[in-house]
């Protein structure tokens, strides 16, 4: 029986760059295998669509996709009668972080009668287990009342997918070991990291470094205080001090008004920098270091290429004491730099006379996606 992987994705980018190096090589190594993915809604599948690499990689593996929420009934009806047809009497691995189909509990009944269907909670990711447990019990950073010994009970699944090991997993999941799958975080796999160099035009001779941002309103959603606006206004200024030695690449977030990133840089004066787009582990390959103002998933895949990382930030009054917060942070981080701009300064001197000063271990492949593949194989 022929299978399809669908991928039900959240309404953020990250979901779906999350999973394509999995899907990438899961089509690669399992014969008569279907990819689909749901889109969140229009919002989602337009970010998708206007990241370049990810799109090109979507379109290239003949992936399906669909989008369900907030359509005509027309519209709806049309695009449900032509999903059905690609999943009816096939079995059917749906990949999920959530629950998060419009009506998930009755879609996936009907599915059920139309078709065979396996439920596969996926959680990779590279933190620490500790961050991992910080944010999975509703403590994620900025909230009150942080409890990190509460066991977080899953939704339904016939396997759970992670890069955890099973014993350190199970201290925050409640698990079922015959059901659990360990893969490498996904992004470290050679194959994904070949297939997104074939889509890169970068290229830069010459020594440069990378300040990856994000949203640049004032508006924080973990902070009461200042925007991410202030902390980028003080990071180019504190860039302005090295930019005759090192070129400033300024890689923006989907949400960056690049209209207000460029007026902060013409307000300080910077010179030496360009604004690029390319996927953020292309852009890192070659860096001397990187910047951030806010914890990124992204730290974990540049963590793995060996690239020093630097947080600045505000402290959060709220969790500053917090012993398992502040171990989790400095562990994705190599400089954790709480809005001290004399400090920032002195750790640019520092990578600029050595970029190898990289503090934390970075990723090892051990695992890649066999144990997986052997699973769906068996279905």
């Amino acid at each position: 029986m022929k299978k399809n992987i669908i991928f039900l994705s959240k309404p953020k980018l990250v979901g779906v760059d999350s999973i394509l190096p999995v899907l990438y090589d899961l089509k690669k190594n399992i014969i008569d295998l279907n990819i689909i993915i749901i889109y969140y809604d229009k919002d989602n599948k337009k970010l998708i669509e206007n990241n370049t690499m990810i799109y090109s990689i979507i379109k290239d593996l003949n992936i399906k996709t669909f989008t369900f929420r907030n359509k005509s009934i027309l519209s709806l009806c049309a695009e449900l009668f032509m999903f059905f047809r690609l999943i009816v009497f096939k079995k059917n691995i749906l990949f999920k972080v959530s629950d998060c189909l419009p009506k998930h509990k009755l879609f996936i009944k009907f599915m059920n009668k139309v078709s065979t269907v396996y439920e596969v909670l996926f959680n990779s990711r590279f933190f620490s287990i500790d961050f991992l447990r910080l944010t999975e019990n509703k403590g994620i950073i900025g909230k009150k009342n942080i409890n990190l010994s509460h066991t977080y009970i899953n939704i339904n699944y016939d396997y759970f997918v992670s890069n955890f090991s099973f014993t350190n997993i199970q201290t925050i999941y409640e698990l079922d070991k015959e059901r659990y799958v360990i893969i490498d975080y996904p992004k470290v796999l050679q194959s994904w990291v070949s297939k997104i160099e074939e889509y890169s035009s970068f290229k830069y001779n010459g020594e440069y470094m990378v300040y990856y941002l994000n949203f640049l309103g004032k508006k924080r959603p973990t902070l009461d205080r200042i925007g991410y606006d202030v902390l980028v206004l003080e990071s180019i200024e504190c860039l302005k001090k090295i930019e005759d030695r090192i070129h400033i690449v300024f890689k923006p977030h989907p949400t960056t008004d690049i209209e207000q990133l460029k007026s902060i840089i013409t307000q300080v004066g910077l010179k030496n920098y360009s604004i690029e787009f390319e996927h953020h582990m292309v852009l890192a390959k070659d860096s001397s270091f990187v910047l951030l103002n806010h914890f990124s998933t992204l730290t974990a895949d540049i963590n793995f290429q060996g690239i020093a990382t630097i947080l600045y930030d505000e402290e959060d009054i709220r969790i500053v004491n917090d012993e398992n917060y502040n171990k989790s942070m400095n562990s994705v981080f190599d400089f954790n730099i709480k809005r001290n701009k004399n400090e920032l300064i002195s750790t640019f001197e520092t990578l600029l006379l050595d970029n190898k000063t990289k503090i934390k271990p970075y990723l090892k492949v051990k695992y890649g996606l066999n144990h997986l593949i052997e699973k769906i194989n068996k279905l």
